[in-house]
């Protein structure tokens, strides 16, 4: 897999604007602390398989999932079960 240093801005700019790192849609989250179960405008599932989204303090959760999300996208692409 080849990760471009474009490729990796854009993913974490979309994840700290608290959209969607593999689309840049959204939004993400219902409110402050309840995440979507899949990003509405790709259907990317937003829990996949990993721990350790949610250890951030309350304030900063949005941004602690989304930017894990996007980490994690880098090494692991979003696959066609994990979009609706």
């Amino acid at each position: 897999m080849h990760l471009s240093t474009s490729r990796v801005l854009l993913l974490f700019w979309r994840a700290v604007r608290l959209k969607c790192p593999n689309c840049g849609g959204g939004p993400l989250f219902h409110s402050w602390v309840k995440p979507r179960a899949h990003c509405p405008s790709c259907g990317l599932l937003l829990e996949r398989g990993e721990d350790g989204y949610q250890v951030a303090p309350f304030v900063f959760f949005p941004f602690s999932k989304t930017l894990f999300l996007a980490f994690d996208l880098l090494f692991r692409p979003a696959t066609t079960d994990e979009l609706r």
